[in-house]
């Protein structure tokens, strides 16, 4: 698995990795992950179809629990079926803080959402007291996925941690003087052809416009 190391002075360092569709992703998915997904996304569709005010409601909920979770989610959670590692960093870097921003990024990740699988672990039985109300019990399916999704991303570090880790040097990856942010991550997800690269680093942290101060 190929991933990219991204400095940009407004946000820090960054760890991106373009998906490759791969035909045999659905048959890894873990069945009880994949049965929630399903039923959390027939839940979500029936209340949102709602005549009342149930579905804006739920809507505007939905908005801010999706807006709070980790665009490096996804990552984490890939990361179990890494059998190697590429880590492409700055060549203006040492390849020493490579690894090391790295193994730090994959312990503090690892930590966080341990943490929070717990956490929601704790508060889903306390859901089932919503039961009673009428209508799908989605803030009951919402904690159950989130568990789940904290659960794979706790491996994915983990499995990182120990697969070989091999560092390649790359000069596009670093900034030119007086280029912009904007201006930067343009050019290097054309030549690299990330095409998700802008999306991510935006909901990430909002970056200042090119040639700004």
């Amino acid at each position: 698995m190929k991933i990219y190391l991204l400095y940009i002075d407004s946000v820090g360092a960054l760890f991106y990795n373009e998906r490759v569709e791969d035909s045999t992703d659905d048959a890894r998915r873990e069945r009880a992950r994949a049965w929630i997904e399903r039923q959390y996304r027939r839940f979500r569709k029936s209340v949102r179809a709602a005549e009342n005010g149930v579905g804006a409601r739920f809507r505007r909920l939905e908005r801010w629990l999706e807006g709070r979770i980790s665009p490096e989610e996804t990552l984490l959670r890939r990361l179990r079926h890494a059998s190697t590692i590429e880590l492409v960093y700055p060549s203006a870097m040492a390849e020493g803080e490579a690894q090391k921003l790295w193994r730090g990024y994959l312990a503090r990740q690892r930590r966080a959402h341990l943490k929070w699988f717990v956490i929601d672990l704790l508060i889903a039985p306390l859901t089932l007291l919503l039961m009673p109300l009428p209508g799908p019990n989605i803030i009951g399916y919402w904690f159950i996925y989130r568990a789940l999704c904290h659960l794979l991303a706790v491996i994915g570090a983990h499995c990182a941690m120990k697969a070989p880790l091999e560092l390649v040097a790359a000069d596009i990856l670093n900034p030119k003087a007086k280029q912009g942010d904007e201006e930067w991550m343009r050019e290097l997800a054309d030549a690299c052809g990330l095409k998700g690269l802008r999306r991510f680093i935006r909901r990430a942290k909002p970056l200042p416009a090119s040639g700004a101060t």
